[in-house]
């Protein structure tokens, strides 16, 4: 009974902490790039980003985008279910993840304050994730959902990068930007985890031996970079971009409903603090855009991301201790770090941009684009959850500008991503056990199933010359 609820503690804490973060961020948990208008180049917009996203790309870009302020908003619509393969090898009813509709805004200006050779740059961006909530039961209400041990919700997260930046334009047909970014947010997560003991309970997955967890972590507090140049061959320009790593590092309280079972009637758990510290990567983008004749721009770009680096995930439990377990007494929750092993992944990107002559527009200064992108999953099948719909993908989208003003530019992008589906039966993830020592024997595997997922995109913004 000890080892029970010491360790139901600590899992709910890790669990809670751990999944919303999990969705945050990475080129294997962003759902793709963002940015309405870079979008529509398929994420190719690092040789010479023009407009004051290239914070975002490479803030050497600010050279070119002078004085100018953007907006817009793209909306993410992901179509995603899982049905999971039981340890009886039977199927269980499909379940559907049901994302929180929230449209990923950007808001950025630059301007040059009088000084010939530098620009500088503000902006609030955020991340292209998706909040994922799962259906919280089948069978009309009958069962719990089969996605429950990984996630069940992620509303009320939030997540933003506050930025500033400069570039300096002063050696010819080379610019260099640099750019300091304050990650900030909160999350909001819910998940359940089984205490059974293969003693008292006789199945891993007896439903009055599920806990549940929520947190509410705020803040959640990192500091990162991004270092950047430009080299303008006129016909070719040349650019690349360093974000540096960082550590998100979340205060939380945290919320733990104990089990059903009678065995766990008098106990309760006293305290709710605790942090977590986070790992992202270094990513690197390099980019080569070529400009054939006024009007026509192609670039071709490659992105590497390091998420290797994040090997686990560490979590500090402040004071939270399990009270009133008869014949035991009351109990404190140690820290834990849970091992995340993600792989480094890479994209690779084309897109175009043409504006179209005035006399086929009557006039109205028109500008279309398009994209193709592809992008390696950051987890392996063996790792594979609802937690983490990350697969290989492919990236098709395109848009189209018109000028309403000589000041104005309305932009907007559509497009789809193909995720590849996945049949799952060599699973490594296994159900969370709140027991200790681990017993294998006395979980199942919660990872294996059938995985499909695909996602379409729509936005718009402006962009304002001053």
């Amino acid at each position: 009974m000890m080892q029970r609820l010491h360790l139901l503690a600590r899992l709910a804490v890790v669990l809670a902490l751990v999944l919303p973060c999990a969705r945050v961020h990475a080129g294997g948990l962003y759902l793709f790039d963002r940015g309405a208008r870079a979008l529509g180049r398929g994420g190719a917009f690092i040789a010479a980003p023009d407009d004051p996203s290239a914070l975002w790309y490479n803030p050497a870009g600010l050279a070119e985008s002078k004085r100018q302020i953007i907006g817009d908003a793209v909306l993410p619509i992901l179509f995603a279910d899982f049905q999971r393969l039981e340890a009886d090898g039977r199927y269980a009813p499909k379940v559907a993840a049901r994302p929180t509709p929230i449209p990923i805004p950007t808001l950025a200006m630059s301007h040059d304050f009088g000084l010939k050779d530098v620009t500088f740059g503000f902006g609030i961006f955020a991340p292209n994730v998706l909040l994922m909530n799962w259906e919280r039961s089948v069978n009309g209400g009958k069962d719990p959902s089969p996605a429950r041990y990984s996630l069940l919700g992620l509303k009320g997260s939030i997540l933003a990068n506050l930025v500033a930046g400069l570039a300096y334009r002063g050696f010819g047909p080379l610019s260099i930007g640099a750019d300091v970014q304050l990650v900030t947010g909160t999350f909001q997560a819910q998940t359940a985890l089984s205490a059974c003991d293969g003693v008292v309970c006789s199945f891993p997955e007896q439903r009055d031996f599920d806990a549940y967890a929520t947190v509410s972590t705020f803040p959640a507090l990192g500091v990162t970079g991004v270092l950047g140049m430009t080299l303008d061959l006129r016909a070719l320009r040349l650019g690349a971009s360093l974000t540096l790593p960082y550590t998100l590092r979340g205060w939380g309280s945290l919320d733990v409903k104990l089990p059903t079972h009678p065995l766990f009637e008098d106990a309760r758990v006293r305290g709710d603090a605790a942090t977590l510290a986070l790992a992202f990567p270094t990513i690197v983008r390099v980019g080569s855009e070529l400009r054939p004749f006024p009007g026509l721009r192609m670039e071709g770009a490659f992105v590497w991301e390091q998420w290797s680096r994040q090997k686990s995930i560490d979590i500090d439990v402040k004071g939270v201790t399990i009270e009133n377990v008869i014949g035991i007494g009351d109990y404190g929750v140690g820290d834990l770090a849970l091992p995340r092993n993600m792989r480094d992944i890479f994209s690779v990107r084309g897109g175009f941009e043409l504006s179209v002559p005035r006399a086929w527009t009557w006039d109205v200064a028109t500008e279309i684009r398009g994209g193709l992108a592809y992008e390696k999953g950051a987890f392996s099948g063996k790792t594979l959850t609802p937690l983490t719909l990350d697969t290989d993908k492919v990236v098709l989208s395109g848009g189209f500008s018109i000028g309403v003003a000589d000041w104005l530019t309305l932009d907007a992008v559509t497009g789809y991503v193909f995720m590849t589906d996945l049949s799952v039966t060599d699973s490594t993830v296994r159900q969370p056990q709140a027991i200790r020592p681990t017993v294998e024997s006395l979980t199942t595997v919660i990872g294996n199933g059938r995985y499909t997922q695909d996602a379409l995109f729509v936005g718009g913004g402006f962009r304002a010359r001053l």
